[in-house]
Formats: structure tokens, C-alpha cells, sequence
């Protein structure tokens, strides 16, 4: 389908995606759930937040039931969460905090705590139509296995949005793994994108580098316009020439952002033109810099600087926006890889003056016109070159490609119109357990180990491992997978059932001991135990199973 954009006149679109007026392809409206650990307010100021949040109020705009899972962590202040919780509904919003898990019984690095936190309060609330995360750190990597396997969400359609996987951006910082939690991260965003109904992303970039790094590819890629949050275009004038005489690095305070790179050209600044400089700012969320502290790695290269600097690290979206409003500033963004610039497309909507790196995205966005007066190759000497003449020539504000409208139309089109992927058929040995537990098939108990590596809670799962258990004589073992049960359903009829009969089994034993001599298993039975404890290794579950 051809796409649907506001453009100007020798302007070439960027988006190409579903047509804008999609109502005739729904009967209803949806309910959906975009769960991200960012969102304009709860958490600090940075793009994913934006994406999710623009995204959020374009749907319910159009009539859905949007619920926000912030995936984040919740403010201390009932206040100020509450605070928050009141500005969403008043958007038409459902802001919801994730529900922490007993941290005892949870032994996993974060993310993987996290997704698995995600999957089961998703789980218990397995009525959404479609289901967005972010495919960093994996937050969806529970739940888009689960429907793999048949296991749940089963009428939902779970969209994965690229953004900046791990392994792309560590192209831009290379550095040794140091932690076995960063495999096991950079596996989990893998295969979430690998496994999505729709993956979406702004750019081709990071799509064509997934296909270069020959990982799995996902199958039903889908590009997303940029959009922003409500209320924060503002009306069209002719850009003016503004002089300059603040430097505001904008963007999170990390190697993959350029934050170097900005500090190398401050470096070479004359010292005739440095002196228009009253102050040069930073921007964003600090992070960590060759090993140590963004603000201590600034107040270290600042010491050769003739002019004052200064860290501001706490603002939210709309105070962000209108620090870089004000007279005379002008917001640097030297990032070094970048497939979905939305502090660029903040500028751009905004009418702020800037100046941008010319890599990813970057330049499809900004109008042809304007791509060299705002855009730099990324290295010391360019940006230098474009600062001094910024600082004594002035600048204009870069016009936008596209207007904000039309992506966000057309951005909700895309989600309305978005395929679901066949979901699988629970395995058929796995779902006829029930009527078949005395002679279960190793088929079967691999069904079952298989659905207890994604949710170690599934009762029915748990019933299959406590009858494998009773068959080869580990009452205790059964017991314990009962007593998993009951935790969530105390009156469970076939777990206390199995539990009596383990404990009837066990008391028969101490009656009847038997010559250890003489209590040889056959060549069967040691090869059945053998398979089961080899499918209770691929799922973390050889406890249980060891022989005997």
C-alpha cells in the first residue's frame, strides 16, 4: 500500500507504512498494552520514553484502551506516582506499575527477572489485542516465547519496537564482555525480535544490521514513523536567524552518544570565537565513560576549557524542551550511531535550533535544504567547523521532512492494521496429560520441562513433573512440585491428591525397606530416568531429577 504523508513541495517522504484512515479495518476498539521501562514522567527524561509515550496518546486519540506497564522503577513518593497515574487518565491513559515478584524467590540477573515479571502479570491479564515492547534488554522475551509455545496470549498480536539492541551499540563502543548477564541480554533481544508477530522500526538501519550480522532476522518488519507527544508541535513560522551563545549537548551522557566527540571539539575551539561562549551545557542522563562516571569524565576534559560548564541531569520531557527554547542555545547531538533519532525529530517538532550527526537516520528526517546547514560527519574537526560557525554567524532552525500529524496517523495505522502470527497448538502430549498420568511419554515430560523453563509457576507443568516424580519413586520431590501448586491454588484437588499419595508411597517404603543389593532398576527404567534427567539440564531443573 502506498503511504499517506504531509510533505512540502520537492520534499521526499520518509515514512512508508498502512494508510492513514484505518477505521474500516476494525470492528471495535482495541485494547492494548505498550509496556516499556520508560515513560514521559515516571521515569527520566530519554527517547524511548518519548516514543512511548507519543505512541500511547496517538492510540487513544483514535479511540483505544491504551494501558502504559512501566516496566521501570516506581517513585518512591506515593504522591508523585499518583501524580503521574492522574495525568495519564486524564490523556486517556491506564498507567500501571509493574508488580514486583518476592525478590527470595527469584535467583536471575535483572532482565531476565524483569521480562519474567512482565510475562506474569501480562499472564494474569491476557485480554490485550496488541502488545508493544522495546527490544532492549529484552523486556518481551518471556511473553513472546510463552506464545510460541502455545502457551498464552493467544488473540494477541506482540509487537517488538527496534530501537538500539545491544550489540549495535556496542559497534559504536567496542569493549570486551564482562559479564555473563550481557550474553544472556543480548541473547534475549534476539530472539524477542526473531519471535514478534510485527517488528517496527523508524529506520532501515538497524534492520539492515541485523541481516548483516547474519542474526535471526525478524520475518514482518514494518517501518514506524516517528511521532511525538501531545501538544508538543508548535505552530509553523519561517525559521529565524538566532544568535548563539550557550552549547547544550542534548542527549544521554554515554560513548554511543558522542559525548567524546563533543568534548574533542571544545577542545580545539579558538580562543577568539570561545569567547562568545557564556556556558556550555550537558543535557541527559549520565552514564558510565571509559569506565567511570559521566560527570567526573566532563569535570576531567573541562579543565583545559575557557569557559564555565554544567551537568543537568534531572529534567523531565517538558522542561528539557524549554530549557533548549530559550534564547541563544543551541542543542548539539554528535551521536555516533543512531536508527531512531528522536532527539532530533524533539528539535525539528519544537522549531529549536541544532545541530546533528550525520549518521543513521538522522538526515531523513530534516528537509533536504537544510541537511548540510545543520549536519556534521562525525569527528573532531567537522563539528568544531560547524560550532565556530554557529557561534559567529548564527543559525536557523532546520525544518522537518514531514509533518507530526500525518506520523502520528500513521503510526497508529500501523499498529491497527498489524498482523498476529499463527499462534501455536499447546504441544498435544502436553495438553492430554490430565486423562494419561500413569504412563507418561518422555515426549510428554519434555512438554512439560519446557513450559516450566518459561514459567516456573504453571500448575499443569507442575502436576507433569510431580507425576514423574511419583513414578520413580521421589515422593519428596513430588511433594515439593505440589506444595509450588498450592502457593497459587490452595484448593487444588489432583496436587493434594498426589501429595496424600506420595506420603501413602513414602510410609510404604519405611515399612517395607528393601536390600539396596536387590533393588536393581531395569535396563527401561534407568533409560527412562537417563532421558528425563537429559531434558531437566536444557531447562535448569536437574535437581529434581537426578537419579538416585
Amino acid at each position: 500500500m502506498s503511504a499517506h504523508c504531509s510533505k512540502t513541495s520537492g520534499d521526499q517522504p520518509f515514512i512508508c507504512s498502512s494508510p492513514l484512515d484505518s477505521a474500516a479495518h476494525r470492528q471495535r476498539p482495541l485494547d492494548i498494552c505498550i509496556a516499556s521501562p520508560e515513560f514521559i514522567g515516571p521515569s527520566p527524561h530519554g527517547a524511548s520514553g518519548i516514543a512511548h509515550t507519543a505512541m500511547a496518546q496517538g492510540l487513544a486519540a483514535a479511540g483505544h484502551q491504551v494501558t502504559c506497564l512501566f516496566l521501570g522503577a516506581k517513585s518512591p513518593s506515593t504522591h508523585e506516582w499518583h501524580r503521574w497515574v492522574e495525568k495519564y487518565r486524564c490523556d486517556g491513559l491506564t498507567l500501571v506499575a509493574l508488580p514486583q515478584i518476592n525478590a527470595s524467590e527469584l535467583v536471575a540477573p535483572a532482565n531476565l527477572i524483569k521480562s519474567y515479571e512482565a510475562y506474569h502479570w501480562l499472564k494474569k491479564n491476557d485480554r490485550f489485542d496488541i502488545i508493544h515492547f522495546p527490544e532492549r534488554h529484552g523486556p518481551g522475551y518471556h511473553t513472546l516465547t510463552a506464545k510460541h509455545h502455545g502457551l498464552a496470549f493467544g488473540r494477541a498480536t506482540i509487537c517488538v519496537g527496534l530501537h538500539a539492541m545491544t550489540a549495535w551499540l556496542r559497534a559504536a563502543d567496542p569493549k570486551p564482555v564482562n559479564a555473563l548477564t550481557e550474553v544472556d541480554t543480548e541473547f534475549m533481544e534476539r530472539r524477542a525480535v526473531a519471535l514478534a508477530d510485527a517488528v517496527v522500526s523508524s529506520s532501515q538501519n538497524l534492520v539492515d544490521w541485523i541481516s548483516d550480522q547474519r542474526r535471526e532476522k525478524p520475518g514482518n518488519v514494518r517501518e514506524d514513523p516517528l511521532t511525538q507527544p501531545a501538544r508538543s508541535a508548535q505552530p509553523p513560522v519561517a525559521p529565524h536567524l538566532q544568535e548563539i551563545d550557550e552549547l547544550v549537548y542534548f542527549g544521554t551522557l554515554e560513548t554511543s552518544k558522542g559525548v567524546a566527540l563533543f568534548c574533542d571539539a571544545l577542545d580545539v575551539i579558538p580562543s577568539a570565537i570561545a569567547k562568545k561562549l557564556q556556558t556550555v551545557s550537558f543535557l541527559g542522563k549520565e552514564a558510565v565513560i571509559d569506565g567511570i562516571p559521566a560527570r567526573d569524565y566532563v569535570r576531567k576534559r573541562a579543565q583545559r576549557w575557557p569557559f564555565p560548564f554544567q551537568m543537568i541531569a534531572d529534567l523531565h520531557e517538558t522542561s528539557t524542551m524549554d530549557y533548549l527554547r530559550q534564547k541563544n542555545r543551541l542543542a548539539v547531538i554528535p551521536t555516533l550511531r543512531e536508527s531512531s533519532p528522536y532527539r532530533v525529530l524533539e528539535c525539528l517538532v519544537a522549531r529549536i535550533a541544532f545541530v546533528a550527526s550525520r549518521v543513521g537516520g538522522i538526515t531523513e528526517l530534516i528537509a533536504p535544504a537544510d541537511v548540510s546547514k545543520v549536519c556534521f560527519e562525525p569527528n573532531a574537526g567537522a563539528l568544531c567547523a560547524i560550532l565556530c560557525a554557529t557561534l559567529t554567524e548564527g543559525i536557523r532552525p532546520a525544518r522537518a521532512v514531514v509533518d507530526a500529524r500525518a506520523n502520528e496517523q500513521a503510526s497508529t495505522a500501523l499498529r491497527e492494521n498489524s498482523p498476529a502470527r499463527s499462534n501455536p497448538a499447546p504441544h498435544r502430549a502436553f495438553s492430554q496429560l490430565a486423562s494419561h498420568w500413569p504412563g507418561l511419554s518422555n515426549e510428554a515430560a519434555q512438554a512439560a520441562i519446557q513450559a516450566l523453563s518459561i514459567d516456573p509457576t504453571d500448575a499443569i507443568a507442575l502436576k507433569v513433573l510431580a507425576r514423574i516424580h511419583l513414578n520413580t519413586g521421589l515422593h519428596e520431590a513430588a511433594q515439593e512440585s505440589c506444595q509450588l501448586i498450592l502457593k497459587d491454588h490452595a484448593e487444588d484437588a489432583e496436587a493434594l491428591q498426589m501429595i496424600e499419595e506420595a506420603r501413602n508411597e513414602a510410609a510404604k517404603l519405611q515399612e517395607n525397606i528393601i536390600d539396596s543389593k536387590t533393588a536393581t532398576r531395569s535396563p527401561q527404567e534407568t533409560g527412562r530416568l537417563e532421558t528425563l534427567q537429559t531434558f531437566a539440564v536444557g531447562a535448569g531443573l536437574t535437581a529434581p531429577f537426578a537419579c538416585p
